[in-house]
């Protein structure tokens, strides 16, 4: 391995561990303080640094498998990584690969909102309010 691919290496798990952190921040917030989050910007902020993030996975996954993220796509990362970054996947690996790639990220994606809902329901046992029990 090179010290090019060992750095997009670490370059890709940092970024998934940081957006897993912005998501579940976003969820927590969300349920738990949603008038943090209405009208202050955070969201905006969150939706910024989300697509921020995504664009320097998808460039250190381009270079690690050898590839150029072409420039339209890298707009449409950032502006809407949900739709694009599966479709970057799916144009830079194989079809298998590609499969194995969106179910991993889609299997994590379950783990955190089951995890995110387990916590919810623990703190509704304790007696501890939440805006989702109250919408």
């Amino acid at each position: 391995m090179t010290s090019a691919t060992v750095a997009d290496a670490n370059t890709i798990t940092s970024c998934k561990i940081v957006f897993f952190v912005l998501l579940f921040a976003n969820l927590f917030l969300g349920a738990y303080y949603p008038a943090l989050l209405e009208g202050s910007g955070l969201q905006l902020v969150v939706a910024l640094l989300v697509g921020a993030l995504a664009l320097i996975w998808a460039r250190a996954d381009a270079r690690a498998h050898g590839r150029e993220l072409p420039a339209p796509l890298a707009v449409g990362i950032v502006m809407l990584a949900a739709v694009f970054v599966p479709a970057w996947l799916f144009l830079s690996r194989t079809q298998r690969d590609a499969g194995w790639a969106v179910a991993r990220f889609s299997g994590w994606v379950v783990a955190l909102i089951v995890f995110f809902s387990v916590g919810a329901s623990a703190l509704e046992r304790l007696g501890i309010p939440t805006a989702l029990a109250a919408g």
